[in-house]
């Protein structure tokens, strides 16, 4: 008796405090984040921001209670709470992510400020975190203008590598609102014109998105997601072309007129 009792006090104050818990009120609700961005574009948080956040304040490795208030956690959008109220982002916290993806981010963020904003254009990223000063509630979003996850495209240059079609993407010079970098071993690409419009019909099941666009003269249209095997569009209803776009995201060549 007197050894079971020692067990089991000894084993009470071990694991006291490694089954922490938070309010059920941390999960209620909005977060700040819908009524400050919405839906539509994605947020971004850069890697040392996030780093800092998370291992200095929120998940220290010395504490499970840091002592803050877990709500704000969520409110500033720290990957991966954006998932609770299915807010756009454009952070993977994931253990395993596509390899183009890791080049694409380790390269944006090496880059200087100005040309990381086109980038963050392409990437329809239209929220970008700041730093803060050792306080969570310090966290702000900087607006990011022109950022859209659908692009017409009238020009396509061709890329016969991954590692071409980056240093066309990243190039100051490259102007991504007129060419989409294709990569392709076809001699020759379709060429449209500039102007169009598109709507979105369906743009909230992370597995389809149906696009109506109108052309006067045909134009590649891009979308700003992650392109991976497996993806397939149809134009019309019938089997297209699926383009590596841009390095990291999905193309297809859209003919004049109005299609879906």
């Amino acid at each position: 008796l007197l050894v079971g009792g020692f067990l089991l006090i000894d084993l009470l104050i071990a694991g006291s405090g490694l089954n922490p818990s938070i309010s059920q009120e941390v999960y209620d609700g909005e977060a700040a984040t819908v009524a400050a961005f919405g839906r539509t574009h994605r947020l971004y948080m850069t890697a040392d921001l996030e780093y800092a956040l998370k291992f200095s304040q929120t998940h220290r490795f010395d504490t499970f209670d840091p002592g803050i208030d877990w709500r704000v956690v969520r409110d500033i959008g720290l990957p991966n709470t954006t998932s609770l109220d299915s807010v756009p982002s454009a952070n993977n916290f994931d253990p395993f992510v596509p390899e183009r993806y890791q080049i694409w981010i380790d390269v944006l963020e090496n880059l200087p400020s100005t040309d990381q904003q086109r980038l963050f254009q392409l990437m329809d990223v239209a929220w970008l975190a700041s730093e803060v000063s050792g306080d969570l509630q310090a966290v702000r979003y900087e607006s990011i203008e022109g950022s859209t996850r659908v692009r017409l495209i009238p020009n396509a240059v061709s890329a016969s590598s991954a590692e071409e079609a980056l240093v066309l993407v990243i190039d100051p010079s490259f102007n991504l609102d007129d060419q989409v970098v294709i990569e392709t071993s076809s001699a020759s690409l379709p060429q449209g014109e500039r102007g169009g419009s598109f709507n979105i019909l369906e743009g909230q099941d992370p597995n389809r998105i149906e696009i109506e666009v109108t052309t006067s003269g045909g134009a590649w249209l891009v979308l700003s997601d992650v392109m991976v095997p497996g993806w397939r569009v149809r134009v019309d209803g019938a089997e297209a072309e699926l383009f590596q776009a841009d390095y990291l995201f999905r193309g297809v060549w859209v003919p004049q007129g109005t299609h879906t």
